[in-house]
């Protein structure tokens, strides 16, 4: 009768040297023919125009200046006046199309009386 195995407690076995070795050439084959295909790839784009060799020999635009306002406040007050004599005036749209605007609580009442069944229509 043969005595049972006994389980030493750690792997006995070792990895071959030459997997790792062989997965490395194999990744830098890869490399070689993915690079090569991206060079081939730029031979047939041909010239498409300046390139630079260097960061600094691009010539860079510049962005414009943003226009700020020193005193915003008066063109805002200015805005709103405007706006709310548009809301509560009668006026021209496009005379000769023959459109006009009306005051706001005129335009709620006119929709008030055509939808003044309750409910709410787009």
């Amino acid at each position: 009768m043969t005595a049972p195995r006994r389980d030493p407690g750690y792997e006995q076995r070792d990895v071959s040297p030459r997997l790792p070795l062989v997965a490395a050439v194999l990744v830098l084959c890869l490399l070689a023919v993915v690079l090569g295909l991206i060079g081939w790839a730029f031979a047939l784009r041909g010239d498409a125009g300046p390139r630079a060799t260097g960061f600094f020999e691009l010539p860079l635009d510049q962005p414009r200046t943003p226009h700020l306002q020193a005193k915003p406040g008066p063109d805002l007050r200015r805005m709103r006046e405007i706006s709310e004599r548009g809301l509560h005036r009668y006026g021209w749209v496009d005379q000769e199309a023959g459109v006009v605007h009306i005051p706001i609580e005129r335009a709620m009442a006119l929709y008030a009386r055509r939808h003044g069944d309750g409910e709410a229509r787009p």
